[in-house]
């Protein structure tokens, strides 16, 4: 435990943290047209625990231990040049306003102590403030480099369009999960950050139902991935439209009929599951296509929207930037302390980065 001379405490947070935690999180909203609350309504801190059992929380707290600032790093079991390695994805960093607070500390006391070696983070494009603070070169802070861009897409599931094929196409059982399990590991081995899948308890709210097979006629599976409602531990919440979306949101009627995703009334959190863990043979287009259109038939008798995202230079992005959407572009970021043994080239393998678990 670590103290400042204005005798401010950098601690790991407690499960009574957890209703400062969420309204801190609440006082900061997105930049730009669209207002957006990323938020962890009930309890932020059983929410993190959601989100990852080994969830590592840090608090700021002054003399009344009231949280002046929080930052969360999430073990995660990635691929990383065909090997599986803990990998830390920092999050929830939140500042309160008009508060002053050592950043390096923060940052010492959340990482220097953790499991991880490796860290990274996604920045929200227009999100200048908190890119321009990590950037910023300080003693005690991992350097920060932009390893890939990122897209994160809201997508009717009625802008998928029906494609005739010669696949089949069933929801997984649990005599396909051995089968699952290998695909993933034979995916993951190509594309760094790809998250390992040994079990699916690992992931708060998905078991082997939630995933959906594309079936080669030798058997072979050709495409899976999930329907993944988090809703219950994480919400996207818009404060505010303003700009192309104020007008946009007053058309609700007519923007569902073009097929495009529906917007959610101000102050409500939108109603959408994530299409996750979507890995297709060789990341064949026309495959992507194929299961995409079958999934979001699935989907559209119960959500108006499907999230999914895609790095930026991704075959999976190739297909999705066609499909009417509203999207959300943001960066992914090492944060390196030159303490890891991990060295990898982002050139010589694709990236997968799961949106669920962003």
């Amino acid at each position: 435990m670590m103290k400042q001379k204005n005798k401010a405490v950098f601690r790991k947070a407690a499960p009574g943290d957890g209703g400062q935690m969420l309204e801190l999180i609440e006082s900061h909203s997105s930049n730009g047209a669209l207002e957006i609350v990323y938020t962890r309504r009930k309890d932020a801190y059983q929410s993190y625990l959601c989100d990852c059992k080994d969830a590592e929380m840090t608090v700021c707290v002054d003399e009344e231990n009231r949280i002046k600032a929080q930052m969360v790093c999430l073990p995660r079991r990635l691929y990383i040049d065909e090997k599986v390695h803990t990998v830390g994805y920092v999050t929830g960093l939140h500042k309160r306003k008009n508060s002053t607070v050592n950043l390096p500390r923060l940052f010492d006391t959340a990482l220097k102590s953790s499991q991880c070696r490796l860290f990274f983070c996604s920045v929200l494009d227009g999100n200048d403030g908190a890119f321009h603070m990590l950037n910023k070169k300080r003693t005690y802070m991992p350097e920060l480099h932009v390893i890939n861009k990122y897209k994160t897409y809201l997508i009717s599931p009625k802008a998928f369009k029906r494609i005739r094929h010669n696949f089949t196409f069933r929801r997984a059982t649990e005599k396909d999960s051995e089968r699952l399990f290998n695909f993933f590991h034979e995916y993951g081995k190509t594309h760094n950050f790809f998250p390992e899948i040994s079990s699916f308890s690992q992931f708060h709210g998905i078991d082997v139902g939630n995933f959906y097979l594309l079936i080669h006629q030798n058997g072979e599976i050709a495409a899976t991935g999930a329907l993944w409602n988090q809703q219950d531990f994480k919400q996207y919440i818009v404060k505010k439209y303003g700009g192309i979306y104020k007008a946009a949101s007053k058309l609700r009627p007519l923007l569902e009929l073009l097929h495009y995703p529906s917007f959610p009334k101000a102050d409500t959190a939108a109603d959408f599951a994530h299409i996750s863990f979507l890995a297709a043979e060789h990341d064949a287009p026309a495959i992507t296509k194929i299961y995409l259109s079958e999934i979001a038939a699935i989907a559209r008798r119960q959500y108006g929207a499907l999230c999914i995202g895609a790095a930026q230079n991704s075959e999976l992005n190739q297909v999705l930037c066609k499909i009417k959407s509203v999207s959300f572009n943001s960066k992914i970021c090492l944060l390196d302390y030159k303490t890891s043994d991990v060295r990898f080239d982002m050139n010589k393998q694709a990236s997968f980065f799961e949106c669920g678990l962003l």
